[in-house]
């Protein structure tokens, strides 16, 4: 709900500000965001910023979805 793993070879550096959008077949998340940590050759973590409450209900609903309680 505070944020997301992306896998990816050259991550960016820590402390940079990035506007995550994730899209799926039923519609796209927003929010800013920033990197949190990264693992080098592997992947970074971003933390949401000020999630729109739209957004965030677009959040909920995928991660109802994914755990199987809808």
């Amino acid at each position: 709900m505070r944020g997301c793993y992306l896998d990816m070879i050259n991550p960016i550096p820590e402390g940079t500000s990035v506007k995550v959008c994730l899209r799926c077949d039923k519609g796209t998340f927003e929010a800013p965001g920033k990197v949190v940590y990264c693992q080098p050759g592997f992947g970074m973590g971003i933390a949401f910023g000020e999630v729109a409450p739209a957004q965030q209900k677009i959040l909920e609903t995928w991660l109802a979805e994914f755990a199987g309680n809808i």
